[in-house]
């Protein structure tokens, strides 16, 4: 039975208008903020779990932390309080469909692949910037607003509730829910330090169904595909989609490598690594749409976000877009005519 019925207040604020859904957490519904007339996705965590004094703090934190990150590829933590129910979050709301969903359809062209790869890295490495980790990126949590659209947003859910997840629900990691264990770390199931890249592992293994329409480890039982993560090395990507060129395989297996010293230091170097792939072969290289993308950044975003300055990657963008003004090439860069 819901939590709440159409018509309900909630804080005070968030009057109820429908539930969107259910899961570990509890329950999402679709409600209207009186106060800024503002349609928000509010999440009413579960109430059969005592929460432990810790947890409640560290949740605050990350969501004031989360409520003050603005970018494009977050889902923004708008507000977090309590009620006579317990704990709730309200979140910014948009519609659209997961890559989960896609999914079911087998794997994504290219240029979707690119484009949702870019745009989860760039979100990620804000995050991370803030000293968040995910520690739950998978499919089902990256929302594809205004897909089929060529200029669709990737939005990443549940960003920072997930390490809350895991500890309010007293789960042993054989216990993991069988969405999450296919992209998990080898460090999460280890317990050993974590860091920015654990969630590159994750969406290098999102990377990798993306591209090959399956899983690395596609077995039913979760026992089974915790010790895929652990010791076993997948099939190699280009076995499932000869689309895929020699270095982009090379980067989507560095992304899932087991020892997190192989894989890209962070989520701007893994961005750089990735456009080094696209460049090695201009037949694979993403359209406009994405090119348009780190245009803007170039321009107009590189203080939030250091853009690559190898000079090959900047001819290729030159070459490829054919918009990149040579005074913004200059300014960035540090390179004169002279020089």
């Amino acid at each position: 039975m819901a939590l709440h019925e159409p018509g309900d207040l909630v804080g005070g604020r968030y009057q109820i208008e429908r539930l969107l859904g259910s899961g570990g957490l509890g329950e999402v519904y679709l409600a209207l903020d009186t106060q800024h007339s503002l349609w928000v996705a509010m999440k009413r965590l579960r109430t059969d779990v005592t929460f432990p004094e810790y947890v409640i703090e560290q949740t605050q934190r990350e969501a004031r932390l989360l409520a003050d990150l603005f970018h494009r590829n977050i889902i923004r933590v708008t507000d977090f309080g309590f009620d006579e129910l317990g704990s709730f979050f309200a979140l910014e709301y948009v519609e659209g469909y997961t890559l989960a969903a896609l999914l079911r359809e087998g794997k994504v062209p290219l240029e979707t692949f690119y484009q949702v790869t870019l745009q989860c890295l760039e979100g990620l490495g804000a995050a991370h910037r803030r000293q968040i980790l995910h520690l739950d990126i998978k499919p089902a949590n990256l929302m594809l607003q205004g897909h089929p659209e060529p200029n669709f947003t990737v939005k990443i859910l549940d960003f920072g509730l997930a390490r809350l997840s895991d500890e309010i629900s007293g789960k042993r990691d054989d216990e993991l829910t069988i969405g999450s264990v296919y992209y998990i770390s080898p460090e999460q199931l280890q317990h050993t330090p974590l860091d920015p890249r654990t969630d590159l592992y994750s969406l290098g293994q999102v990377c990798y169904h993306m591209l090959a329409g399956t899983v690395t480890f596609p077995d039913p039982d979760p026992v089974v595909v915790r010790a895929g993560h652990l010791s076993v090395d997948p099939v190699p990507v280009q076995r499932y989609n000869q689309q895929v060129s020699d270095p982009l395989a090379q980067w989507v297996h560095r992304m899932i490598s087991r020892d997190p010293a192989q894989r890209p230091r962070d989520a701007q170097d893994a961005i750089t690594q990735l456009m080094k792939t696209i460049m090695a072969n201009p037949l694979h290289s993403p359209k406009d749409n994405v090119l348009d993308r780190w245009k803007k950044k170039i321009t107009s975003r590189h203080k939030e976000l250091e853009v690559p300055k190898d000079e090959g990657y900047w001819q290729w963008i030159r070459s490829q877009s054919g918009r990149l003004v040579k005074n913004t090439f200059e300014r960035l860069s540090g390179k004169t005519d002279g020089n």
